[in-house]
């Protein structure tokens, strides 16, 4: 994860938690505020991904998951797996299915900023499935 906007309660690791249902802030993957947050998921070895499923908080703050890339990738060169536009709303699950090709170790989710904007990037939950 980029950042931590609590490093108590606001852990990368809450994104791969089965967590499903996050009633307050405090049990999402919560980056700090700024320019084009990340988090990303180690799959332990390289897979052909099918699609990812997100669990969007459920609190407050749904809006905040907006022009979203999620990318597939090794060895540091990542490619473009899908995009969610959005804005998303509280308690959304949003499931991107990814182009033909997507295979790596690691899967990133990063909000594209808008050029001199800061935002935050915050999930309940993030599944991966493979082809």
């Amino acid at each position: 994860m980029s950042s931590a906007f609590n490093s108590i309660y606001h852990r990368a690791s809450n994104a791969v938690d089965d967590v499903t249902r996050c009633s307050n802030g405090r049990s999402t993957a919560h980056t700090d505020r700024e320019f084009n947050p990340w988090i990303q998921i180690d799959m332990l070895n390289i897979f052909d991904i099918a699609k990812v499923l997100i669990f969007n908080r459920q609190d407050m703050g749904g809006e905040r998951l907006h022009d979203l890339l999620i990318s597939v990738g090794e060895n540091g060169v990542e490619k473009p797996c899908g995009f969610f536009q959005g804005p998303a709303a509280t308690g959304d699950r949003l499931l991107i299915f990814c182009s033909s090709g997507s295979r790596g170790r690691y899967v990133r989710l990063t909000i594209q900023s808008i050029q001199g904007e800061r935002d935050f990037l915050n999930v309940c939950e993030i599944q991966v499935f493979l082809e």
